[in-house]
């Protein structure tokens, strides 16, 4: 059971209230962890800012996704890793992809540029920096935009995890 109460629509800060409405109408729910960042309606804003941002980028969707749910295993943080297994399987993922992250730096499946994504987010999650080499091939693949973008996703999923265990954040 989550740390903090889930604020809806007649709980919520009235700044928040027209948000609740239009992620319901988006989504068909809002997510608790949005119910639960509301209880700090600016920084729940300025996280919704930050999250609107992610339809800009150019790294490939695929490549985000397998980097979020790569971060999130490690975590274990399964409220992150079910939103972001289905947004992988929305884009067409393949499943053996997903199945095997928990042993990705040793399965067959992962292209070469997956491969480094992946470890790169493992590594990123572990200490905070990767192999200057692997850094390379990344800026040269996915071009330094590419690279800062992988990295914000690294730490936006080290982010939503760490709020949800720490609040102990339950799905929706």
């Amino acid at each position: 059971m989550a740390y903090v109460k889930y604020l809806d629509a007649s709980t919520a800060d009235a700044s928040v209230k027209p948000i609740f409405a239009a992620i319901e109408a988006e989504l068909g729910v809002v997510p608790n962890i949005f119910r639960a960042m509301a209880h700090a309606p600016e920084m729940f804003r300025t996280f919704l800012d930050f999250n609107a941002s992610l339809a800009t980028i150019v790294l490939d969707p695929t490549l985000r996704e397998l980097a979020y749910m790569k971060v999130s295993l490690m975590n274990a943080c399964h409220y992150c890793f079910e939103h972001h297994r289905i947004a992988a399987e929305k884009l067409g993922v393949d499943p053996r992809k997903i199945d095997d992250l928990p042993h990705s730096l040793t399965s067959d499946v992962y292209d070469e540029i997956e491969l480094d994504v992946l470890t790169f987010a493992e590594n990123v999650t572990d200490d905070g920096e990767d192999d200057p080499e692997r850094i390379e091939r990344l800026r040269s693949k996915l071009g330094e935009r590419g690279l800062v973008e992988l990295t914000f996703i690294v730490a936006l999923a080290n982010l939503t995890n760490r709020f949800n265990l720490a609040l102990d954040i339950e799905l929706p």
